[in-house]
């Protein structure tokens, strides 16, 4: 809970971060060290439309190269098979009663086909039915009966094991039937676990995917129901994600498993991990991995359900190794976290573009000395995702790696500046150019009483100062009143005030740089006190607070619902009158989603040609961006979004999105207190354009001379040198960090 520094501005951004890069498809290293990645193999995809289908896709399956298809139409199932290029549809019939749905299907070794089935009539009757490969009934029983099931559901699914048992479970057992689909055994998971998918492997055992109950992640193990034994864990990390997709069967490997980054394939001999497929290369995203069926000669079918020409429709997608075309561009995109939405846009770029294509080039957390190389030596990628790559834009600037991306906007002919928001727009340049453009933004500022802005719209260091002797002793400047926290803020925007980046030359020994420190030193080091110190002290200055002796709340990212609870919070109406900064422009603009053009690419156009698409209305428009803690560059989408965020009724959008109300939630602080956020007013929406059309400066703190400067200053806050000792050392560290990055 304690908020203490926040390690650089790229640090400062993680929390954001993790919400908005949700299922983006990062690859942890979930299965073993042993983990043999295959970057180098990207996979293309190709629509096969399967025709003839009635009702919603509900299950897939391929067997001998033979996609069966299982759809709910109303209160009728169908079941089909077809060949894997979308022909010869062919509905199998399947006789069941009045009401009864299936839920899933299996086929055997001989093509039988074994179906789970429900009712919805006062018996909520589940059975499961064995039929020929004609769809002729042959066997059925009774489920709850079978089963002896009482409380416990069965999960959607089914598979057969090495002994031709037919298996199904719950979230607690796993349940083996034989081939007259009578009980033969039932075999129990550990009593903290919970089950969440299995499938049946090439060795003939069960994988399944198993949770804690509450736990976020999960793990995967193997189930030999031949020794009805399970054996160990082939994973112990809590990021291995386990949900309803995970897990597919295999021939090459005993089985796979799938997330957002990828798929992964299993061998038992040597319990190695193989990453098959990694999704950000092959400009895949996560539910097209979930939609991931089985191997097809060498590739793997995917499915998707959607829209077909218009009309509603099932696309499968054929997915085989990319052969290179020497007669195609290449426009490398140096990316980490490649959204799930860029490896879309990406994807339509390389379908509608038949000369050049984008390949991503992967720089993970480990590979920032890899990238400084290859920047050095010249090979450098085409495209850049700057805010995953750990190096502030500035320096990209200072080194003449970026373009400056202004005439390109400027000759543009669907892309113009008019459609980006003004303030935003200047905010995106360095020194009146525009070397990234961004698809969305957040504000960086500081709220205050507007009783104590006193009618001022910034202020500076000495002002802000005034302000706070004003209001008498015992205000504290910040609610959260960390030593190295307050000097972070205090050096947000005011770092280049003692740095000049053409001569090198620092000046951290001056008496205002030496003011900043020792106003805070005024504060407290949160990180020597215990957790209820610490919850005491938060307590204490959200009352604080409400009396009025606290002047400024600092907020990261300042949305409709931080506006509602800052109003609350200081008991009157607010103004984001920012940090204090030289200039008295104490806000800034942060951009996640920053991308550029190395200057000496031979692909200029090109490369224009995609980064330009997260401009566009389509891009911005996404569904996303409705209710995201960032804010869409372009004006008609902020117009939308702001529209969404006063919602009372539920609507459609302009862009077809549903737009529902936000909820209204209310709880009690440890004061006591009333906090409540939901639909905005439109005062607490005109608070926040205001904001907006104010702010004028990127947010663009180096975060490695922060870190050098909070290091340092520790020793001055902790009592163990002087102010004059310490700023001298600053000078000297800084001076030499400065001339080794000009």
């Amino acid at each position: 809970m304690k908020a203490v520094y926040k390690k650089g501005f790229v640090c400062g951004l993680v929390l954001i971060l993790g919400i908005m890069l949700q299922g983006c498809g990062k690859q942890d290293k979930q299965a073993s060290e042993d983990v043999t990645a295959s970057q180098d193999v990207i996979y293309e995809g190709e629509d096969v439309i399967i025709q003839g289908l009635e009702g919603d896709v509900v299950q897939c399956s391929v067997k001998d190269s033979l996609l069966y298809i299982l759809t709910n139409q109303e209160d009728v199932s169908h079941l089909y098979k077809a060949a894997t290029d979308g022909s010869k549809t062919e509905e199998i019939p399947v006789l069941l009663s009045e009401n009864e749905k299936v839920n899933c299907f299996y086929l055997d070794e001989e093509n039988n086909i074994f179906c789970m089935t429900s009712t919805e009539d006062t018996d909520k009757r589940m059975e499961l039915v064995k039929m020929n490969p004609q769809g002729v009934e042959a066997v059925r029983v009774d489920l709850q009966e079978q089963l002896s099931l009482t409380e416990e559901s069965l999960l959607n699914r089914m598979t057969i094991d090495g002994l031709g048992n037919i298996i199904i479970a719950g979230t607690k057992n796993v349940y083996l039937l034989d081939s007259e689909l009578q009980l033969v055994n039932k075999i129990s998971v550990q009593e903290r676990y919970e089950i969440i998918n299995f499938i049946g492997t090439k060795s003939g055992k069960v994988a399944c995917g198993v949770k804690e109950e509450g736990s976020y992640g999960g793990e995967l193990c193997i189930l030999d129901t031949e020794k009805s034994e399970w054996e160990s864990f082939l994973t112990k990390v809590d990021e291995t994600i386990i949900d309803e997709y995970s897990l597919m069967e295999g021939r090459e490997y005993d089985f796979y498993y799938k997330d957002g980054g990828g798929i992964y394939g299993y061998s038992s001999e040597g319990e190695t991990w193989t990453t098959v497929l990694e999704a950000r290369c092959s400009l895949l995203a996560k539910k097209d991995i979930d939609g991931m069926i089985g191997e097809e000669q060498g590739g793997f079918l995917g499915v998707l359900s959607g829209s077909v020409n218009g009309e509603k429709g099932f696309t499968v997608q054929r997915y085989y190794q990319m052969k290179p075309d020497e007669n195609k561009k290449v426009i490398t995109f140096a990316g980490y976290n490649v959204t799930n939405q860029l490896r879309v846009t990406a994807r339509e770029f390389n379908k509608t573009h038949k000369d050049c294509r984008i390949e991503i080039q992967l720089y993970e957390d480990e590979d920032q000395t890899r990238l400084a190389t290859d920047i050095a030596t010249g090979k450098v990628p085409d495209v850049f995702s700057i805010s995953m790559l750990q190096i502030p834009m500035d320096k990209l600037v200072r080194m003449g790696v970026l373009e400056n991306l202004t005439p390109y906007l400027e000759k543009d002919t669907e892309i113009s500046k008019e459609d980006i928001l003004p303030s935003v727009l200047e905010g995106m340049k360095m020194d009146g150019k525009l070397y990234c453009v961004a698809p969305q933004f957040g504000v960086w500022s500081a709220a205050c009483r507007t009783s104590d802005a006193d009618g001022k719209e910034g202020w500076t260091f000495a002002e802000m100062r005034e302000a706070l002797e004003k209001k008498g002793e015992g205000t504290l400047a910040f609610k959260e009143p960390d030593k190295q926290q307050m000097l972070f803020e205090c050096l947000f925007g005011n770092l280049n005030e003692f740095i000049n980046w053409e001569t090198g030359e620092c000046d951290f020994t001056s008496r205002k740089f030496k003011d900043i420190l020792e106003f805070c030193n005024e504060g407290v080091l949160t990180d020597e006190m215990s957790d209820k110190e610490y919850l005491d002290l938060w307590n204490e200055n959200e009352t604080k607070m409400q009396e009025g002796k606290v002047l400024l709340s600092v907020c990261q990212g300042v949305t409709v619902d931080e506006i509602q609870l800052a109003r609350q919070e200081f008991g009157e109406d607010i103004t984001y009158i920012g940090l204090p900064a030289e200039d008295r422009q104490g806000s800034y603009f942060t951009f996640v989603e920053q991308y550029g053009m190395y200057s000496g690419s031979d692909v200029k156009e090109e490369a224009w040609e995609f980064i330009r698409m997260v401009l566009s209305e389509e891009y911005q428009s996404n569904e996303r961006y409705l209710y995201g803690a960032y804010f869409p560059t372009r004006k008609d989408c902020l117009e939308c979004k702001l529209q969404a965020e006063m919602a009372t009724e539920p609507y459609e959008d302009v862009y077809g999105n549903w737009v529902e109300p936000i909820e209204t939630n209310s709880w009690y602080t440890e004061s006591g207190a009333v906090r409540k956020t939901g639909s905005a007013s439109q005062a607490e929406v005109d608070i926040l354009v205001d904001l907006i059309e104010r702010t004028r400066k990127r947010a663009a703190t180096d975060g490695e001379a922060t870190d050098i400067i909070v290091e340092e200053a520790q020793a001055y806050f902790n009592g163990d040198k002087s102010l004059d000792k310490v700023s001298e050392i600053i000078q000297k560290r800084m001076t030499i960090y400065v001339n080794e990055q000009r």
